[in-house]
């Protein structure tokens, strides 16, 4: 796991940022920040739970936490961040789950095996991005061998690790998401969170200018 600022600028808000599989800063440069600091978490192909040590938050008095994808279930069970706590004034789960490899509330176990023996660059970007393909042509991303390894661990630590009670205040899906079915994270946070629906594909973010605007929803 990696971590690193997208903005930096002194602000009293930091925007805790769990990025889904297969993630790169470059992925949400084009998200811009004014009011709030943001952090990213990326890179799963080691398994870091205590990774927000190696970050100063000392000077932040809000913390928002939002998960995209896999990082829903990576920040559920990031024993850390309850030492966050008393900051957190906002969870945000995107398009993901606590329990993100499951036949009932995220993806088939049976197809994410398929995955991790034919991972295609390719076809995850068209599924990730959809029609909005063209706007991710400068997009960073991982060798297929490296994509492998992040999902074979991915795959390993929900074996190992699950935090199905971690309580997101709200979540946004989308109704097009062609890798978390939206039937499944509306199974699993039904009764449990606000849910926000918008018509469009697993990556959202296409849809947003700024950060702000993303953490109002």
């Amino acid at each position: 796991m990696k971590i690193s600022f997208l903005h930096q600028a002194g602000n009293d808000t930091l925007v805790l940022f769990f990025s889904g599989f297969g993630s790169h800063p470059t992925h949400f440069q084009h998200l811009k920040a004014t009011c709030v600091d943001v952090a990213l978490v990326y890179d799963y192909r080691i398994f870091e739970p205590n990774i927000i040590l190696d970050l100063d938050t000392q000077s932040y008095s809000r913390i928002i936490l939002v998960g995209f994808s896999m990082g829903v279930f990576v920040a559920s069970v990031c024993k850390d961040l309850e030492s966050l706590d008393s900051k957190i004034v906002q969870k945000i789960a995107i398009n993901g789950t606590d329990l993100p490899i499951h036949k009932e509330f995220g993806i088939n176990p049976s197809l994410f095996k398929r995955t991790i023996k034919k991972i295609n660059l390719q076809d995850f970007k068209q599924q990730l991005f959809a029609q909005y393909l063209p706007l991710a042509k400068d997009f960073v991303f991982l060798r297929e061998e490296e994509l492998k390894e992040e999902l074979e661990n991915l795959f390993a630590q929900n074996l190992l690790i699950q935090n199905e009670h971690f309580i997101w205040h709200k979540v946004l899906l989308s109704t097009h998401d062609l890798i978390f079915p939206c039937v499944s994270c509306e199974s699993f946070f039904k009764g449990k969170s606000e849910i926000v629906y918008r018509d469009l594909p697993h990556f959202m973010f296409f849809d947003f200018a700024n950060w702000e605007s993303l953490c109002a929803m």
